[in-house]
């Protein structure tokens, strides 16, 4: 398992116990498998970024991956229910088309972002 940077509960419910009730309300209580664990774990990502204070790493870290998911493909579906919150709030042209983490986030002097220090 890897280390743990988020809390593992909300409110006291272990993030488990939430997603296994998730699963028994809205999938008959059958976990994602090779058919549709693509669109589910799409959904649980949308239901479950709006406690995870939409952080693409506490989501991860959340959801597990089902039925030989790979991870990147995991990834992609948490990035693909953050992208979909900034669609509902931005403009199109607004909604980054790239995400990168970066350790430390670089600004000016005068505390805007300093682009020139992210491109290679």
């Amino acid at each position: 398992p890897h280390d743990s940077h988020f809390p593992t509960d909300y409110h006291g419910i272990p993030f488990t116990d939430i997603i296994r009730k998730y699963w028994e309300v809205n999938n008959r209580g059958f976990e994602p498998t090779q058919g549709d664990r693509d669109t589910l774990t799409y959904q649980l990502a949308c239901d479950l970024r709006h406690i995870c204070g939409r952080n693409f790493d506490w989501l991860d870290q959340v959801i597990p991956c089902y039925d030989g998911f790979p991870l990147e493909e995991k990834r992609a579906k948490i990035k693909s229910a953050l992208a979909l919150h900034l669609k509902e709030k931005l403009e199109t042209y607004k909604v980054p088309q790239l995400y990168e983490q970066v350790a430390t986030i670089h600004r000016t002097f005068n505390g805007k972002l300093n682009r020139k220090a992210y491109q290679e």
